[in-house]
């Protein structure tokens, strides 16, 4: 009984601090959600294409707007599951060997050039990484965490 008590005592304390659902645990939440927001309600047309951080699993949840890939959409079929596999190392992976450090902590540590073939390689219009290293790409938005980069030259 009092095993129960406490089990609920705990959880009444911590509802009136709400917690991100475990797809949300990117670094600084309030500003993800404020980023999606912004493509949200921007004038980015719906069907432009996004790449998004490594760990990001709620962008199309927040935004309507298609994601080049992420790790919550897995196929399962093996034939598309490789493939998967090898665009998520495209886009995130390092590429050192050994494998210390396999992915990229932020797109933005990858450089501004390797994004851009990347932009051009997956149909990708713009792309969503930490703020800082600031990278050579026009500006859409940031805050203090997100920046979104455009990735095609455009009006």
């Amino acid at each position: 009984m009092a095993l129960a008590g406490l089990h609920i005592g705990v959880h009444a304390l911590q509802r009136p601090f709400p917690v991100p659902a475990p797809a949300d645990r990117l670094p600084d939440y309030d500003a993800w959600h404020d980023a999606c927001e912004w493509v949200r309600y921007s004038d980015i047309p719906r069907d432009a294409r996004f790449i998004t951080p490594r760990l990001s699993q709620t962008f199309k949840w927040y935004t309507g707007r298609p994601e080049v890939a992420n790790w919550k959409e897995i196929p399962q079929d093996a034939e598309k599951i490789v493939q998967w596999w090898r665009r998520m190392g495209k886009l995130y992976g390092t590429g050192l060997r050994p494998a210390a450090k396999p992915w990229y902590e932020s797109l933005a540590q990858s450089g501004t050039k390797r994004l851009r073939r990347l932009g051009e390689l997956y149909d990708a219009d713009y792309v969503i990484t930490a703020a800082r290293p600031p990278l050579d790409l026009e500006v859409e938005y940031d805050n203090r965490y997100y920046c979104i980069y455009r990735l095609r030259e455009g009006p």
